[in-house]
């Protein structure tokens, strides 16, 4: 047993004092350690078996003796490697780490399609406030404060909140910002639209407390939870379905009446308005924020609601909009309807006076040619 262990001493242990105990581990770990580990295991090695316990614990005296480094390695190298490589072996394994996550890792690539594509990874909402919005930044403000409230039961994921604003300079137009709204949502989910619930809710408008409204339906079935009933404003829950089935609001210019024809129309279309929950106009279940009473009001606008017009969804072109995720603001610079706004038909009407600004038995006299808009093919976003 002493003889090859001799031998072997002798021609490499000025060599393996240095740095070159590495390819002396290499060459046993190929060749002759395999043999060596198993014969002087039963011979001889009762000492043997009590040093390299203590080798593979302490790493660092087994290095320091010469004589000890050169027999123990020699019976146990495959259990020396590790111990010994035990200084580099963390360089060694972060090499490797640091290039996978820099060009292989998988996070790496998740984060980039989050980014690229982010509505594909999240679920699809089943409710879309849409609020037809300008100029009302503190009511907005107390509007969000206090539906966080109300939705706060909701997964976050659930519901959206779209603020359908009109950035131009014309008469405000809420049945089109409404219209505008639902269209951009249809764009947006494609093949999920129909099926999702759609609340159109004035900015100034909401309920005291969470759980007075249910706001979910489904199709067959408008619900109506604030205001008049004679038409379908202040709160309204309806399926992308059934909206689309009654081509949703008329586009008219100022103030009025496009809530009373979306009633009318879905009485026409046999469509179940249902009042269970409801809360009359200034109910105190429900907030409503004071806007004046003084109103801009369009006799001609008023003719059109008259005559049962039935443009709507179908009759908005050349739409230019852009959405911020982050405010729930749906920018709208342009859009055009079939009929302009006429400013010398406009007029003021002050509430105290009533709801209503026109005689609906009169309405008709104030008729005046319309000026229509050219159709055209419809440019949506």
């Amino acid at each position: 047993v002493e003889e090859p262990v001799v031998v072997e001493v002798e021609e490499t242990p000025v060599v393996v004092e240095d740095p070159v105990t590495e390819p002396v581990v290499e060459e046993s770990i190929v060749v002759e350690e395999t043999p060596l580990v198993e014969e002087p295991v039963p011979v001889a090695e009762e000492p043997i078996v009590e040093e390299p316990s203590p080798v593979v614990e302490e790493p660092s005296p087994v290095v320091e003796e010469t004589p000890v480094v050169v027999e123990d390695p020699v019976t146990e190298p495959v259990v020396e490697e590790p111990v010994v490589v035990e200084e580099p072996v963390p360089f060694v394994e972060e090499t490797p780490i640091v290039v996978a996550q820099e060009e292989d890792s998988p996070e790496n690539i998740k984060i980039e399609i989050i980014e690229d594509v982010p509505e594909t990874l999240f679920t699809v909402p089943k409710l879309v406030f849409v609020v037809p919005y300008r100029d009302r930044e503190e009511n907005k403000k107390v509007f969000l404060e206090n539906m966080k409230t109300i939705l706060e039961d909701y997964p976050p994921n659930s519901y959206k909140i779209i603020f359908a604003h009109q950035a131009d300079n014309r008469q405000f137009n809420r049945g089109a910002m409404k219209n505008i709204g639902f269209l951009y949502i249809k764009h947006k989910y494609p093949n999920d639209y129909k099926n999702m619930t759609f609340v159109f809710n004035d900015v100034d408008t909401m309920p005291i407390q969470k759980g007075l409204l249910n706001y979910e339906t489904t199709t067959g079935n408008i619900k109506h939870f604030y205001g008049f009933d004679y038409a379908l404003g202040g709160i309204v829950s309806i399926t992308g379905s059934d909206f689309e089935t009654l081509n949703g609001f008329p586009n008219f210019w100022a103030w009025g009446f496009e809530d009373n024809l979306l009633y009318k129309r879905s009485q026409r279309a046999k469509i179940n308005v249902d009042r269970t929950t409801f809360y009359p106009y200034k109910d105190s279940n429900i907030l409503q924020i004071f806007d004046g009473f003084e109103k801009i009001v369009n006799k001609n606008e008023f003719n059109r609601y008259m005559q049962f017009t039935t443009e709507g969804l179908n009759t908005i072109y050349s739409i230019t909009c852009d959405h911020d995720e982050n405010t729930g603001f749906l920018n709208i610079t342009n859009f055009v309807t079939n009929f302009a706004e006429i400013p010398s038909a406009n007029t003021i009407h002050d509430l105290r006076n009533g709801p209503k600004p026109f005689d609906t038995a009169i309405g008709i006299l104030f008729n005046k040619p319309y000026r229509r808009v050219p159709k055209r093919s419809m440019q949506l976003f």
